[in-house]
C-alpha cells in the first residue's frame, strides 16, 4: 500500500501520485500506454536507416518488457537500462549518417560508400561517449537500487543490493564510476 499514515499520498511523498492513490484506474493507463506504443512503433518506420530503425523498435521492446520482465531479474533491469541510454548516441548518429548519405548521394557514389561505417562507431570517440555513458547509468542504478533496497526487498525484487546487500553493490557501482 502507498499511502501514509493517514492515507494521504500527498502528504507521505510530497507530491501528487494519481495512480498509486486511485484516482486514474490501472486500467486507462494501461490502454493510454498501448496506444503509445503502437504509435512508436508506427513512427518509427519514419526513423531513417534499418539499423537505427531497429534499434528504435528493440529500445520500444526494451522498456516495454521492463517492469515485468526485466525489472525482477537481478542484473538484467540495472543492464538494460544502461544499454538503453548507452545506445542513443548510435541510434542518433547512425540515423543522421543515413540522413547524410543520401542527401550526397553522387558524393557518395563516387566514393563507394555503400555500408555502415563501423569504424567510425566503434574505433572512435563515439565508441568511449558509449562506454561512459553506459558505466554511468550502471553505476546511477546501482545507487538507485541501494536507496530503494527496503522497497524492492518487499517488492520481491532482487535487486544487487537485496541479492548480495548493500556493501557490495556500492562496491559494485564505485567499479562502475571507475570505468
Amino acid at each position: 500500500d502507498d499511502t501514509g499514515e493517514n492515507g494521504n499520498i500527498r502528504e507521505e511523498y510530497g507530491h501528487y501520485h494519481p495512480l498509486a492513490q486511485g484516482t486514474v484506474p490501472f486500467s486507462v493507463t494501461k490502454t493510454f500506454d498501448s496506444y503509445l506504443y503502437a504509435i512508436l512503433l508506427l513512427s518509427s518506420a519514419f526513423v531513417p536507416g534499418s539499423i537505427s530503425r531497429l534499434m528504435v523498435i528493440g529500445g520500444a521492446i526494451t522498456t516495454y518488457l521492463y517492469t515485468n520482465e526485466f525489472k525482477p531479474k537481478t542484473w538484467i533491469k540495472n543492464i538494460s537500462c544502461a544499454a538503453l541510454v548507452a545506445m542513443s548516441p548510435i541510434t542518433s548518429g547512425l540515423a543522421a549518417w543515413k540522413v547524410l548519405r543520401d542527401s550526397t548521394a553522387a558524393t557518395a557514389a563516387a566514393a563507394k560508400v555503400t555500408s555502415v561505417p563501423y569504424a567510425l562507431i566503434f574505433h572512435s570517440p563515439l565508441s568511449y561517449l558509449v562506454l561512459s555513458l553506459f558505466a554511468g547509468i550502471m553505476c546511477r542504478e546501482i545507487l538507485m537500487d541501494i536507496t530503494d533496497c527496503e522497497g524492492d526487498a518487499k517488492a520481491g525484487i532482487q535487486t544487487l543490493p537485496v541479492k548480495y546487500g548493500k556493501q557490495m553493490a556500492s562496491t559494485v557501482a564505485m567499479g562502475w564510476s571507475i570505468v
